[in-house]
């Protein structure tokens, strides 16, 4: 394999899984497409404790973070359909969906 071949691969991968996690979680969380705020769920800890979104959103990430390190360490887990693989892509999700909170963010003040 050539050099960051497989990093590639693994993007593609984690790329093509993301995308459809990310829909479907938002359907969940978020109320999916027929909800016109994508960030809805996280608008709630602005509106019940004062958090701003992008602390609501790194606090999720946070957790995920936790997660990892509680996984790597080989403890007997609890819940055991949860892989690392799935923490993994959770915790890049949630960056990505920050980067969206910052870009949004970035276009509304430029529409000012």
């Amino acid at each position: 394999m050539e050099r960051f071949d497989l990093l590639k691969v693994t993007l593609d991968e984690v790329y093509e899984e993301l995308t459809s996690v990310l829909a479907a979680k938002n359907a969940d969380y978020a109320g999916g497409l027929e909800d016109l705020d994508e960030f809805a769920n996280f608008q709630l800890a602005k509106l019940f404790l004062g958090l701003a979104v992008e602390q609501a959103i790194y606090v999720r990430f946070l957790d995920k973070v936790a997660r990892i390190a509680s996984l790597m360490r080989g403890r007997e887990r609890k819940v055991v359909d949860e892989r690392l693989d799935d923490t993994i892509l959770d915790a890049i999700g949630y960056l990505v969906i920050l980067k969206a909170w910052f870009k949004k963010m970035e276009l509304e003040q430029q529409d000012e």
